[in-house]
């Protein structure tokens, strides 16, 4: 088989590389290799310290790379966008480490982890957001004053049952509160009534009491306000 240049025209040293690293050369060109250096009496010991020497030169030459890839970095704005699109690089080649590069390997893992949490801290965020208004508006349905509507479509006994039970409601909630170490504050027409007489309750006139609202309030500390609304004389005319 003919080469272009002809393998005989060739150097000493191209010579000795094709015949000793036949995997990278043609089965013919590394035949043609081994009998142009016996022709031109060039020994096996000094192929061996050419290869050697060759060995000894690629070996530095790849110490130096593994080690300048070793502190390679991604750069700040790359890891910022690896970070806030970190299912992609999750899915990404995770061959860095292999082929050397420790930093940039790291850094990718740094990556994710703070895209990760970013993630999950905007999601909190607007989880906390949405559960604020519906306690907002949880507590404005409370708050409503619905009393004459009430009164238009209940008996005094089945006024007077809702607010019993209302009572009993509050009596429950400031004992499980107590347990759970939440502040609860009972107003009772304007005034504080004490949690310690809550059981006292049970001996207002049920149709004397308006309205009883609850109110969660998480700032500035988590605490349950429950106010007791009582009729005015003029209210009660029917």
């Amino acid at each position: 088989m003919e080469f272009d240049p002809p393998i005989a025209s060739r150097s000493t040293d191209e010579l000795i590389e094709i015949a000793n690293f036949p995997e990278n050369w043609n089965i013919s060109a590394v035949n043609q290799a081994q009998d142009e250096l016996t022709n031109r009496r060039i020994s096996d010991g000094q192929q061996q310290e050419k290869v050697a020497k060759w060995n000894r030169i690629f070996q530095e030459e790849l110490d130096t790379e593994m080690k300048e890839r070793a502190i390679e970095s991604y750069g700040t704005f790359h890891l910022i966008w690896m970070a806030f699109r970190w299912p992609y690089t999750i899915l990404g080649d995770w061959s860095l480490q292999s082929e050397g590069y420790i930093k940039m390997h790291k850094e990718r893992l740094y990556s994710i982890g703070t895209g990760v949490l970013l993630w999950i801290s905007m999601l909190l965020w607007l989880n906390f957001g949405y559960e604020s208004s519906q306690r907002k508006w949880q507590n404005e349905v409370n708050s409503q004053d619905i009393y004459e509507w009430e009164k238009n479509y209940y008996s005094d006994e089945e006024m007077a049952e809702f607010r019993k039970e209302s009572i009993e409601q509050v009596i429950q909630t400031v004992r499980d509160n107590e347990t759970s170490g939440i502040p609860t504050y009972i107003i009772l027409d304007k005034d504080t009534f004490l949690n310690s007489q809550v059981e006292q309750l049970r001996d207002l006139a049920m149709l004397n009491i308006r309205d009883v609202i609850t109110e969660l309030v998480y700032e500035p500390e988590y605490h349950e306000t429950i106010k007791i609304i009582l009729l005015k004389p003029t209210d009660n005319d029917r």
